[in-house]
């Protein structure tokens, strides 16, 4: 059981932003506060989009881009065991279809950090022409996160980061505004160093100033694809939402 079910009804809508379909959520503020959601690898989701709403209900116009041009990774990647055939998962025939498919290495090739941030980068523009005046923070997760840090070389005056993907060291270039890391313990889709990683890095940049928080015991994901049934779990998706909440409002206008 995961954080949000399929009868979640959204409160936002969606438009097109630049070259993106974006879910936009909250209404525009006499202060202009947006929040750019960066999401994980499954982009418009129901999950993203109950975050993001959560964000919206916090004081934020929320924009969340689907940077992966309407191919996000199918959902039932999230319940695959491995260990089985594809036959074997319970799925239905279109289940089974998309998974048949689907290659996560072709998928990465396809979306690739350099075209995504050339998409970002016309759907920044895109929103700095229609929401003049506006600040804009960042918040991401998994892949996002990673897009998110990318962004606070140039795009944003903040930025939340949880559980960060493929995180390199020339990611940190030019970074100079205030960051917030959030990282899970257990955490084995990231290098076990990533902690030890980001502080050097960081250390080293122009930073104005970074937090570093590992959540205990959490895996991947937790922020945002959370087991409700572990109250551990339940607890610590909690406290990482205050934690960015607490730390994204310090840089509203």
């Amino acid at each position: 059981m995961y954080i949000v079910t399929e009868d979640y009804e959204s409160r936002g809508k969606f438009s097109v932003l630049g070259p993106l379909s974006v879910y936009e959520t909250g209404s525009p503020n006499e202060n202009g506060n947006i929040l750019l959601y960066c999401p994980d690898g499954f982009g418009h989701a129901l999950h993203n989009q109950y975050l993001a709403d959560r964000f919206a209900e916090c004081g934020w116009q929320v924009i969340l881009p689907d940077y992966y041009e309407g191919d996000p990774v199918p959902l039932e990647h999230l319940d695959w065991d491995q260990s089985k055939s594809l036959e074997e998962q319970g799925w239905n025939e279109e289940q089974l279809g998309r998974m048949r498919s689907f290659s996560l290495d072709t998928w990465l090739r396809v979306h690739n950090m350099t075209r995504i941030q050339m998409l970002l980068k016309d759907c920044v523009h895109a929103i700095q022409q229609s929401y003049p005046g506006t600040s804009i923070s960042a918040i991401g997760f998994c892949t996002g996160g990673k897009q998110s840090l990318l962004l606070a070389s140039w795009a944003v005056k903040a930025a939340a980061i949880f559980h960060p993907s493929f995180v390199k060291e020339e990611d940190i270039h030019g970074i100079s505004v205030p960051l917030y890391i959030g990282l899970g313990e257990k955490d084995q889709m990231v290098p076990s160093t990533l902690k030890e990683d980001l502080e050097r890095w960081l250390s080293a940049s122009k930073v104005r100033g970074f937090t570093i928080s590992v959540y205990p015991g959490m895996d991947h994901g937790w922020t945002i694809r959370p087991d409700n049934d572990d109250p551990e779990i339940r607890h610590q998706c909690k406290q990482a939402f205050e934690d960015a909440v607490k730390f994204l409002s310090s840089f509203k206008a």
